[in-house]
């Protein structure tokens, strides 16, 4: 009778706008099981608490992450192109999109 509803949940769409990335990077994280996700039929929906969990994991003290950063984020990688670059992770990544684009 006196029972709070839980939080909203979100959609990948919800994930992908918050991170400044495309659903399919979300859907990516999910595979990877880096991401826990609530399955309603083929839906996928997170609870924001998760979300925000992750986005804790994530974002780590700025002194650990110059460490961490290569260590676990600098994974050299080949190119389509035929060249080299570097992959990080798609949060971080995100983060850099949306610091550009609120430049702008």
């Amino acid at each position: 009778m006196g029972e709070m509803m839980p939080a909203k949940l979100m959609s990948v769409a919800d994930v992908a706008r918050r991170w400044s990335v495309t659903p399919q990077t979300v859907h990516n994280l999910v595979r990877r099981g880096d991401v826990p996700v609530v399955r309603i039929g083929a839906l996928c929906r997170f609870r924001p608490e998760a979300i925000i969990a992750y986005e804790n994991r994530e974002c780590q003290d700025p002194e650990q992450l110059r460490h961490d950063t290569a260590l676990r984020s600098a994974t050299v990688v080949s190119m389509p192109s035929g060249g080299t670059g570097r992959s990080s992770s798609a949060f971080h990544s995100g983060q850099r999109i949306a610091k550009k684009q609120s430049a702008h």
